[in-house]
Formats: structure tokens, C-alpha cells, sequence
């Protein structure tokens, strides 16, 4: 045992000596010093170069600016390094800015540190760098207050902002938000905010925003809500920009799988991309140049490819190539009828493309993704898999949507029903998409709650409805206060009907769906409220009197190619 510890003692030495030889300072950015007039005192910002940028003068850069960046500069530049190599965001310049905590309270004080952004920090990055006219602001908790205001004041100094769980201490927040809405016909701007549940006063004024958005009459206003249930400001902080960041570039992205129409769809949508970017990042004239662009450039120009120069393109070292971008292109060569240049670059990629397949694309039914809960009520299924997580009280099995006996759960009272414990996967204040098919006996004209998230009158919940004046069926919120959307449909009695609602909070719809086919949106969905309540099927204090079968709950907006899909398979 000893020479095993003097063995072991004398290798840590030899490790250390070796890391201590090679050792680096590794520098992710730097701070710049301003002696500010407008502040009258010296700030600081922190800034952050891409990689790229030392080795081309002529690329230019989006520029993300990052409030309380002394505190969360590390930690979000890595996030949009990131972002950035997996393209899904383009190459960004990050420059942190750190308003002092009095800079929050007052509108007065909130103009000035915005004017110094305006008049001496923007003015700095544009001299001394490679920024596009398009920025975005990112702003935590206090400072979203500021960036909600820098937009409600109209200085353009942001086209994006990312407000992750803002504090509102403004009282006229509201009326100040309504009444510049109501100015605006068109604003050309993305707002998405997000909560996390630090405390019920902060999650309390988000919500009022986020219902006033939603009302908001403006052409090109694209907002979104996100709810996260840490409590940790930073953990809330970097999940929102990982989830809204490539949102905010998303119309620079090609799917993973691109079709012929992608592909035209971006190059018709040049000029419209440059106006809005200030700077064309789909050009093929840009540094780097991506080869699989040099190479589709060429053939527009019919000019001829070979083998030969698409290996020059690969080697050399002003191009770059991806092997999804250059399988993109092969695919959509070979739906224009360019089978020789297609199988030219297929081999470069080690995938042949599919000609069948592109000739009958169809968008991709995936009914697993995103499927947070899913129930069959096969009797011998429950039984073997009868597990803590769900409950059966007082059910009947009955025959199914397949007429199989012992394949549906039946409910007959007010006793009966079937819970759902609460999990962490399901997320009642993100969109969902719920799927089931109902077969009521009786309909309660007062209504009757057939899923239910957070059951009862009291505290925030949703919950879908049918016989209601005297037999529509909807979907209701208990959140700020009650709201009944209701379809003008009916379910028949005594027969399987499919039923899909799709709750989209992206952008405030409310969807339904009755045997496949849609027969209402809505426009006006108020922003869920988060809980940790169990999930409910069957009855409640209104009691549903009949069967349900096959419920799916996801936690993702169905298509309706994927409804559809749903109404068809029925049960095997």
C-alpha cells in the first residue's frame, strides 16, 4: 500500500508538472473603459468578439446587448458561442451593459443610461467594429424593465428583446404598454418574455403583460411567453435564451431537412432578409464562404461542376463545408431534375438522395415527440402497469373506440375519475395539445370538465368543457379571471367522437379539432398560469357522465397533418 501511495503521489507530480508546462490564460472577452458624458461618471461594458472576426474585415456582426453583463457575461457568451457553431444563431457581437440598480426605479434614469447607449456605446461599436443594424437587447429581472421601456420610447436602439422574468416597479407599466401599442399600425419587432418563480408579485405583473401583448393590434409585432419553474434568476435566465435566441434569427435558418421550396423561399427572400439585418448573411460573396452556396451559385449561373471542384471547394481554406448543408443540396438538386449534379455532391456527404421521397414530401409525422402523457385504458394494460404516477378511483372499463370490451374507462359519478401526479415533464403553462376521444351519455347543461389541469374553482387552472348552452363543448382558464372559449359545436351522445384542442401560447391561438378536421381558432388564448397540481380525467365538481379513450397530452402544438394522423389510426 505504501509504494502503491508514493506511485500514485509521484504521477500527480508528473501530471501537475505537465499541466503547469502547457499551461494558457484563456480570455473570453474584455472590458472597455468610458469616461461618459452623458452619465457624467466612468462605465464599464464588457465585449465579446467572435472568432471569426480577426480574420474577416468585411463580415459584419448582429450585435446581442447583454444587461448585468458584470454578472452574467461568462456564462451567456458561452451560451451564444454555442448557439452559434450549431447555426442556429448567426456569429454575434456581445457587448455587456451594467446599469446601476438606481438606473431601474425611475423613467428619468432609465432615459439616461439609455441615451448613453445611444449616444456613445452604439457610436463605439460601429467605429471600432463590425456590427450589423440589427441588434438585440437582453435584460434580466430590474433591467427588463428598462428594455420594455427603450421600446415604449421608440429610439430603435433594439430590434429583439429577450426579457427573462422582468420586475415591473413602474405602477403605470400597463397604461404606458397599452397606450403605445395602440399608437402603432406596424412596429417590426420580437418580444419574448419568460417567468421563473422567484416570487408571486414579479409572476403576477408578467402575466398582466403578456394578456395585454396578446390584445396588442400591431402588423409585424411578434411576441412570446415562456414560463420555466426554476426559482434560480440565472438558471431562468439562460434557459430562456437558449429557447428565444434562435427564435429571434429564426428566418436565417434552412431546416435540417430542406426542400426545393426552402431553398427558393430564401433566395426570394434576399433583399427582404438584407433590409432587415442590415447585412445579407445567405450571400455566397460573404467570408466565409459556405461551399455548398458556391456550389448552387454555380449552377444558377449554369456554369459546369465536376468532382474535382467540389473537392478544391472542401479543401480550401476560404470555404467551409457542413455536411447537413451540402445534403440539403443534393436533395434539392435532384428535385429539380439535376440528378448528375446531385450525385456529384452526394458523395461528398455519403447519402444518396432520395428522389421518391422529395417527389412526395410530406411534412414528418412524429406522434411520439413531445407526448408527456398518453393513456390507451387497456384493462390488462392498467393492470400490469398500474403505477404510483397514475390513479384510478371508482372507474369502469367499457368497449373502446375499437367496440373491444375492457378498453375504455367509463365514468359514472362524481367519485369517479383517473389522476395524473404531477411531473416535472409536464409544464400546464407552456403550449399543449390534447388529444381524446369522448363518448357521453348524458350532457350537463351547466357543463361538464372532462380534463382538467389543477381541478376546482380555486386557484389558477384549465380545463376542457362539453354541454355547455345547452351542448357546446370549449376549453376554459381560471388564470387572471375566467374565460370560456366555446366552439358552437356538438358532441353527439352515445357515439366516439374525436376531440384535439391545441392551446399554441407562441403566438395566443386556441385550436379545435372534432374527427380530424378543424372547426375554430381563436386568436385571443390568455397566457396559462404554471402548477404543480395533478392532471384529471373524468369528473370533477362537474361531473362528465360517459367514456373516454385513447387521451394524449403534448406538450408541443400538433399540425394538423398530425391530427389528422391521430383521427385515423383510431385503435389497432
Amino acid at each position: 500500500m505504501r509504494k502503491l501511495t508514493i506511485f500514485l503521489m509521484f504521477c500527480s507530480f508528473i501530471s501537475f508538472e505537465c499541466y503547469s508546462q502547457s499551461e494558457k490564460e484563456f480570455i473570453i472577452g474584455k472590458t472597455i473603459e468610458f469616461e461618459s458624458n452623458t452619465l457624467n461618471k466612468k462605465e464599464i461594458v464588457q465585449l465579446y468578439l467572435p472568432e471569426s472576426f480577426k480574420d474577416n474585415a468585411e463580415k459584419k456582426y448582429p450585435v446581442i446587448y447583454l444587461f448585468d453583463g458584470n454578472q452574467f457575461f461568462h456564462s451567456v457568451t458561452g451560451i451564444i458561442k454555442t448557439l452559434s457553431k450549431a447555426k442556429k444563431i448567426p456569429e454575434s457581437i456581445v457587448v455587456g451593459v451594467n446599469p446601476a440598480r438606481d438606473y431601474c426605479y425611475a423613467k428619468e434614469k432609465m432615459e439616461l443610461y439609455l441615451n448613453f447607449i445611444d449616444k456613445e456605446l452604439q457610436p463605439f461599436i460601429k467605429n471600432n467594429y463590425s456590427p450589423t443594424s440589427y441588434s438585440v437587447a437582453i435584460a434580466n429581472s430590474l433591467n427588463g424593465q428598462i428594455g420594455l421601456y427603450e421600446m415604449l420610447l421608440n429610439k430603435n436602439l433594439f430590434q429583439s428583446y429577450i426579457l427573462s422574468s422582468p420586475f415591473f416597479t413602474l405602477a403605470e407599466y400597463l397604461y404606458d404598454t397599452e397606450y403605445f401599442l395602440n399608437q402603432q399600425s406596424n412596429l417590426d419587432k420580437n418580444v419574448f418574455i419568460s417567468v421563473g418563480f422567484e416570487h408571486e408579485q414579479k409572476v403576477d405583473k408578467i402575466f398582466k403583460l403578456a394578456r395585454l401583448l396578446n390584445r396588442a393590434p400591431v402588423d409585424n409585432f411578434y411576441w412570446e411567453y415562456q414560463s420555466f419553474e426554476e426559482k434560480n434568476m440565472e438558471i431562468v435566465l439562460i434557459n430562456t435564451i437558449a429557447e428565444c435566441l434562435p427564435k429571434v434569427f429564426e428566418d436565417l435558418q434552412l431546416p435540417q431537412i430542406a426542400t426545393s421550396n426552402d431553398f427558393n423561399e430564401k433566395f426570394q427572400n434576399r433583399e427582404k432578409l438584407f433590409a432587415k439585418y442590415g447585412y445579407d448573411f445567405l450571400s455566397i460573396y460573404s467570408s466565409p464562404k459556405s461551399a455548398s452556396r458556391e456550389i448552387l451559385n454555380s449552377i444558377l449561373h449554369k456554369n459546369e461542376i465536376s468532382e474535382s471542384i467540389i473537392s478544391g471547394l472542401q479543401t480550401n481554406p476560404y470555404f467551409f463545408s457542413d455536411e447537413v448543408e451540402l445534403s440539403n443540396l443534393a436533395n434539392y438538386l435532384t428535385s429539380i431534375n439535376k440528378s448528375k449534379e446531385a450525385k456529384l455532391v452526394t458523395k461528398f456527404v455519403k447519402k444518396q438522395a432520395n428522389q421518391s421521397a422529395l417527389n412526395n414530401y410530406t411534412p414528418k409525422i412524429e406522434l411520439e415527440r413531445g407526448l408527456v402523457a398518453k393513456l390507451s385504458f387497456e384493462k390488462e394494460e392498467v393492470e400490469i402497469n398500474n403505477s404510483e404516477k397514475v390513479e384510478y378511483i371508482n372507474t369502469n372499463f367499457t368497449k373502446g373506440i375499437n367496440n373491444v370490451e375492457n378498453s375504455a374507462i367509463e365514468f359514472t359519478d362524481r367519485n369517479s375519475a383517473v389522476k395524473i401526479k404531477y411531473d416535472s415533464e409536464i409544464n400546464p403553462s407552456k403550449s399543449i395539445s390534447i388529444s381524446c376521444w369522448l363518448n357521453p351519455r348524458t350532457l350537463n347543461p351547466a357543463d361538464s370538465w372532462a380534463i382538467s389541469f389543477k381541478p376546482g374553482n380555486l386557484g389558477p387552472h384549465w380545463n376542457t368543457t362539453v354541454g355547455m348552452y345547452p351542448d357546446q363543448w370549449g376549453f376554459e382558464i381560471y388564470s387572471i379571471g375566467r374565460v370560456v372559449y366555446l366552439v358552437r359545436d356538438t358532441i353527439p351522445l352515445n357515439t366516439w367522437t374525436h376531440i384535439v384542442i391545441v392551446a399554441d401560447q407562441t403566438i395566443g391561438q386556441l385550436s379545435f379539432f372534432k374527427n380530424g378536421k378543424k372547426i375554430l381558432a381563436r386568436n385571443d388564448l390568455i397566457p396559462f398560469t404554471n402548477s404543480t397540481e395533478f392532471l384529471q380525467i373524468g369528473n370533477d365538481i362537474h361531473s362528465f357522465d360517459g367514456s373516454i379513450d385513447e387521451f394524449r397530452l403534448y406538450q408541443r402544438v400538433l399540425s394538423e397533418t398530425e391530427i389528422k394522423e391521430l383521427y385515423k389510426q383510431k385503435k389497432e
